[in-house]
Formats: C-alpha cells, structure tokens, sequence
C-alpha cells in the first residue's frame, strides 16, 4: 500500500506559540508545517526578527526624546509595544514604553551622558536592541525668587 513518507527530523516544542496563556505542543517539522496543519499563526521564533532603528533624539531638562522605525514583523506579528532605556553608570536607568515612535523617557540627570536605545515586544518575545545613541540630557533651570520679593517688600 502506500505508505507515508518518513519524516527526517521533527520539531516539538512546548510553548505557548499563540499566546493564549497554555502551553501549546507543536509538532511539525517546522513552525509553518504546524500552521498549516492546525490552521494557527504563531510566534515564529525561527522568522526574520527585526528591530528598531533610533533616527533621532532630542533633549529636554532631565529627558529625552527618542525617534525611531518600528519593527516591520517580529516572529512573523508586528510589535505591540515599544521600551525606551537610557542607561548611564553611577546613574538609575530611565525607561519608558508606548505603542509607537517617539517615546520620551523622563527623569534624567542633566549634564550626564546616557546611552538610549530601543526594543520591540510582543506577548512574552522581546527583540533585539537598536543600536545605542548617546544623549545628554539639559539640566534644569533653578530661579530664586529671593531677590523678586526683596525687592517687592521693600
């Protein structure tokens, strides 16, 4: 009779692949074999993973401003959210997070150089970072009011 052909390697893989929250069991050679065969789209971790490019950054007193390109695909969905960090040593890291481009991290020291960058997320996959851009973030400006009411007193 005819007999199916013999598969040379198969792939299983627990994993919550279509991020409902329970562990799915894929069986398939491959992630798109399993699609097609359970008519499903998952997280591909084997697809082209993108990530995002910074393409500029303006200051503010104690923030930055960060510009950038958004992930085209991530593991085969589009990313569903965006983590700005500005890391600087001896300093707390700032982060900040939206749905799309810019994304202004705040409470930055000024006069110290961070270095930014960017990542995509999308249920519990994160891609990797844009490269990093330096900023230096302005300091704020202190008045005093002492000598307006010194001379409103007199």
């Amino acid at each position: 009779g005819d007999d199916a052909p013999v598969q040379d390697s198969w792939l299983v893989a627990p994993a919550d692949l279509d991020r409902d929250g329970a562990t799915d069991l894929l069986v398939g050679s491959s992630v798109g074999e399993a699609q097609a065969v359970f008519g499903k789209k998952w997280f591909d971790p084997a697809a082209p993973q993108g990530r995002p490019t910074i393409s500029s950054v303006s200051v503010g007193s104690g923030s930055a401003t960060i510009n950038f390109s958004a992930v085209g695909t991530f593991g085969g969905f589009p990313a569903a959210s965006y983590t700005a960090t500005c890391e600087a040593g001896g300093q707390a890291s700032g982060t900040a997070s939206g749905s799309a481009s810019p994304i202004t991290v705040k409470n930055l020291a000024g006069n110290i150089a961070y270095r930014c960058y960017v990542v995509a997320s999308n249920g519990g996959y994160t891609s990797a970072a844009s490269a990093s851009t330096s900023v230096i973030p302005k300091t704020a400006r202190k008045y005093s009011l002492g000598p307006v009411l010194m001379l409103l007193l007199d």
